[in-house]
């Protein structure tokens, strides 16, 4: 298990997939975005926007 905040920098080094995903929650403006899929690195990371 990972505790922090996502806001404050990460003392550990996570793996890759993770640091882009986190880098997507912090750069994003969800309100912006319209309902469906949203590619982070493609296929191999996304998330669904409901």
């Amino acid at each position: 298990m990972i505790f922090g905040h996502i806001a404050q920098p990460n003392p550990c080094r996570l793996p890759a997939a993770i640091e882009k995903a986190l880098d997507f929650l912090r750069a994003t403006d969800f309100n912006a975005l319209e309902p469906g899929v949203v590619e982070i690195d493609g296929k191999n990371i996304y998330t669904q926007i409901i």
